[in-house]
């Protein structure tokens, strides 16, 4: 593990909704982002962080542009330690700047971004079957969006998966259900409120040749650290959505 230095010139510790802690930091002089998990039953917890590193596994794995994140079990702050998951800089020397600040939402929102940034509508629904995948439920219009850099733009790699595969629930509340319940509670944020109905939604041509199977070994290589019944969870939901998607032809084996 590389020394991360939090960067003291940041200020106040800041969180989402005050519900994650959030810090600047460097590791060898560059910048990173550093996220710990929701405080719960007075500590802080390790399901965000690692959920946020698990989804950053699966979408290299797909080869999806995305920010990766890295787990460190022990991250010192003002005396006391964290588990946190931390990513490099991905705006590097441009600006983030997100699709919250680039349009005016109205009746159809997806067709109000796609219209507006045609040349990222296949890139944008990419997005969307990612997010079915592993049933984001925080893509919200901060959480997507364009880099500017010398006056040219591009699309954000996609980042902040934290409350996916269940991230968002702790495990005695992860308990209360089983695998089939949970998968059709279905909550989505961006342009519909389900993610079945989202991806309707889709007009590219996305094609994504991948094994079910493979993206359960990803899955797996966090048994150690996520209870059995989270795992079974996860799986359970991948399998659901990987069947749908491949009757629609968007995975193929």
């Amino acid at each position: 593990m590389k020394d991360i230095i939090i960067d003291n010139t940041f200020g106040e510790d800041v969180s989402s909704k005050g519900m994650l802690k959030k810090w600047e930091g460097k590791i060898d002089g560059k910048k990173i982002y550093i996220k710990a998990g929701l405080y719960n039953r007075g500590a802080y917890s390790k399901i965000q962080p690692l959920t946020e590193v698990l989804v950053s596994d699966i979408l290299q794995f797909l080869k999806v542009d995305h920010v990766k994140y890295y787990y460190n079990p022990k991250q010192e702050r003002n005396g006391k330690y964290y588990e946190v998951c931390y990513s490099y800089d991905f705006a590097t020397n441009g600006e983030f700047i997100s699709m919250r600040h680039l349009v005016n939402r109205g009746e159809d929102d997806y067709k109000i971004v796609t219209s507006t940034f045609k040349e990222y509508r296949e890139v944008i629904d990419t997005m969307i079957v990612v997010d079915f995948l592993i049933n984001n439920i925080d893509r919200h219009y901060r959480n997507f969006g364009l880099v500017k850099s010398n006056d040219l733009y591009r699309f954000a790699p996609l980042f902040d998966h934290g409350f996916s595969l269940y991230g968002d629930l702790e495990d005695y509340e992860l308990n209360l259900d089983d695998k089939e319940t949970l998968e059709m509670i279905d909550e989505c944020k961006t342009f519909k409120t389900s993610h079945y109905d989202q991806l309707d939604l889709i007009q590219s041509n996305i094609k994504i040749n991948v094994k079910k199977e493979d993206i359960f070994d990803i899955v797996y290589k966090y048994k150690d650290v996520f209870t059995p019944h989270r795992i079974e969870c996860i799986e359970h939901l991948i399998s659901v959505r990987y069947n749908e998607l491949e009757r629609r032809g968007i995975f193929y084996v």
